[in-house]
């Protein structure tokens, strides 16, 4: 028997948060173990379990194995969270003159993607002659923004105002 053959797992679900569309979608994930350590060999989201199950396993025999999928899928996320946590990048040189900075003060700002959740929210510090885009994250819920903007609060040791319309509550904003 070969002892470098690792047995391929797969699993399935749905009702997954794709965070590339920001939909909640079929997830699928493929992975081998080694010394109990579980190595995701790949991972995929699709709109049905049969276009995720292909993207995965691309042909490969695979045992089924859905008990792991959960666990797999929250370290994805939170790989994928400290990476846009510590993502920094520089908006264009004369960017600050464009709308809409070239209207605000200088100062530190929250910025959502759109008015119902799940969104992307990211911290913008507007300088003088500079304007960064400082940290992101996706937000499933009211919680989560919460939670960003303190993370940022607590990093840059700055109190952003958190202002959050009365229909909040119902997973939207405005």
């Amino acid at each position: 028997m070969n002892r470098n053959f690792k047995r391929l797992y797969f699993g399935t679900g749905q009702d997954y948060l794709d965070i590339f569309s920001l939909h909640y979608r079929w997830f699928g994930a493929a992975w081998t173990v080694d010394a109990e350590e579980i190595i995701v060999t790949s991972y995929a989201f699709a709109d049905n379990e049969k276009a995720v199950r292909t993207k995965i396993r691309n042909g490969a025999p695979a045992r089924r194995d859905d008990a792991h999928l959960q666990e797999i899928y929250a370290f994805i996320r939170k790989t994928q969270k400290d990476e846009d946590w510590g993502k920094r990048s520089r908006l264009r040189l004369f960017g600050v003159r464009e709308s809409p900075w070239k209207k605000m003060k200088p100062g530190w700002y929250v910025v959502r993607s759109r008015k119902h959740y799940p969104l992307y929210i990211s911290a913008v510090h507007v300088k003088r002659f500079s304007t960064w885009l400082v940290h992101t994250a996706v937000c499933e819920n009211r919680e989560d923004v919460a939670d960003f903007i303190q993370k940022v609060d607590q990093s840059h040791r700055i109190k952003l105002l958190e202002v959050f319309p009365k229909n909040d509550q119902n997973d939207s904003i405005n």
